[in-house]
């Protein structure tokens, strides 16, 4: 990344490290949890998520997190790490820059169990998604289609806001 001859190389080259670093930590949560099946998902979100706002930390983004302590199968933590991740990253490239950046830029992801179902939602503060994106159908650009395939591997269907920034609901069954 360091010796990229452009910034637009340099930020494409950190998504991908982005990607690379959720299937880490979740070999690593697994390793810890000693259990190759599941993994702890508060801890996984949060080293995921500060990860990848401290490489980010030139936009000054604060993560307000909340989420419960339950275990996931490491199959349901991989996309939906990919997830967190490919919002993350859109959110600080579009959402807090120029023309509407918040006072202070923030990312809320709350994840809850609720009876054998998982429901999460990250919102951010910044520029809501474009027009062309909200009066289309969910997926039509490259990090929605991403979303949007990796939300249907864990059984969830994206729930699209875009009021005062914009949010992202998944509901799942809990594995």
């Amino acid at each position: 990344m360091n010796t990229a001859a452009s910034d637009e190389i340099r930020y494409e080259l950190g998504v991908v490290g982005g990607r690379i670093e959720a299937l880490r930590l979740v070999h690593e949560q697994v390793y810890a949890a000693k259990n190759a099946d599941r993994l702890p998902l508060r801890p996984y979100v949060m080293k995921l998520l500060e990860g990848l706002l401290a490489l980010h930390e030139e936009a000054g983004v604060r993560l307000d997190a909340q989420v419960d302590d339950v275990d996931i199968s490491s199959d349901t933590a991989i996309p939906l790490g990919l997830i967190l991740n490919e919002f993350t990253t859109n959110s600080v490239k579009y959402a807090f820059d120029g023309e509407g950046r918040p006072e202070q830029p923030s990312i809320v992801v709350e994840a809850r169990k609720r009876d054998n179902r998982m429901w999460v939602q990250i919102c951010y503060n910044g520029k809501g998604l474009p027009i062309s994106a909200q009066n289309s159908r969910p997926g039509t650009g490259t990090g929605m289609a991403l979303i949007e395939g990796l939300a249907r591997q864990i059984g969830a269907k994206p729930d699209w806001a875009s009021e005062r920034g914009a949010t992202l609901c998944l509901e799942f069954p809990h594995r």
